[in-house]
């Protein structure tokens, strides 16, 4: 049974959301064992400096699995676009609270090899503060999972995106209101002409402008699936304050200035992120790069000069 399920766990664990579940215990069990261990080594003092020793291992082993955890969850996030802003809060809560776990355990690690001088007075002192250190870092990992755990059952984020639509059987599906007694071949047209004793009157179709339509069926999905899920107004404070939600907020930019130059693809910033060959600069982050259809479809859109449709971007 073990052997039959290796390959599934293995299947599983290339799934990044899978792979960040499973690395973030060990964090979790590590800030738990170190209390005890912490607390052992203040009050038995020099007795047992192999108990320091095991507490300073424990927690630089905690250091290293949370810088990892940290990391796994940048992949992790990359994996789905829910855009609702309670879930994008608490991931961002859990993302600054995470990357500072690390931090914690190095501190607590530094405080550990102190206890290790001969002096009985400050290595004392030192003791007691790894002894508040090692619980303060056990409640903010504790806090730090709660919010972990609160995305993946409340906001249910592991695994595919929720839909963002309507779902088939939702009450703002579309109805189909044809008169179902309408004969073949008669139109509704022809109903309204008898109804009202003579043709009727059709408003004329308002003309579509072909490059607002060529970013509705062209641009604004490329802007969906690689942008908007971190550059909205919710997430803009962390991501270079910039919001590509709107064709306003894309044109001001963020700390680096306006994304796109109208007419100007080549100095536009957008195209030089998507364009980069760099992982740790290209845009979208930890994600594929762009085809080069996108890329020529963002370019062509930027030189015919940036147009936008009036549908709102989606959040949730």
């Amino acid at each position: 049974m073990i052997i039959a399920s290796a390959p599934n766990m293995l299947e599983a664990m290339q799934d990044p959301q899978m792979r960040h579940a499973a690395i973030v215990h060990l964090p979790i069990a590590l800030s738990v064992i170190g209390v005890p261990l912490v607390c052992g080594a203040a009050l038995l003092g020099k007795r047992i400096a192999t108990l320091r020793w095991l507490a300073i291992i424990v927690y630089l082993t905690l250091a290293g699995a949370a810088w990892f955890a940290a990391e796994s969850g940048e992949d992790a996030e990359s994996a789905f676009n829910d855009l609702r802003a309670p879930v994008l809060e608490t991931l961002d809560r859990h993302e600054d609270m995470a990357e500072k776990v690390w931090i914690g355990a190095i501190a607590v690690t530094v405080l550990l090899v102190g206890t290790l001088i001969p002096k009985d007075t400050p290595r004392r002192v030192i003791a007691a503060v790894a002894v508040l250190a090692s619980l303060g870092l056990f409640g903010w990992t504790g806090q730090t999972a709660h919010h972990g755990g609160s995305l993946v059952y409340h906001y249910h984020v592991l695994g595919a995106a929720p839909e963002l639509g309507p779902a088939p059987d939702d009450d703002t599906a579309p109805v189909n209101t044809t008169d179902e007694t309408t004969e073949p071949g008669e139109s509704d047209t022809d109903s309204d002409d008898d109804a009202a004793g003579g043709p009727a009157v059709v408003e004329a179709a308002i003309p579509v402008d072909p490059e607002v339509a060529f970013f509705t069926s062209h641009v604004r999905p490329i802007l969906e699936a690689n942008c908007w899920k971190c550059h909205n107004p919710q997430r803009a404070k962390r991501n270079g304050k910039l919001d590509l939600t709107t064709r306003a907020t894309m044109l001001v930019g963020g700390r680096g200035g306006p994304a796109v130059v109208e007419g100007k693809p080549d100095e536009s910033p957008m195209m030089e992120y998507v364009r980069e060959e760099d992982p740790d600069y290209r845009m979208p982050p930890e994600a594929d790069p762009l085809s080069p259809e996108d890329i020529a479809t963002l370019a062509q859109w930027i030189t015919d000069g940036a147009a936008w449709d009036d549908q709102p971007a989606p959040t949730g």
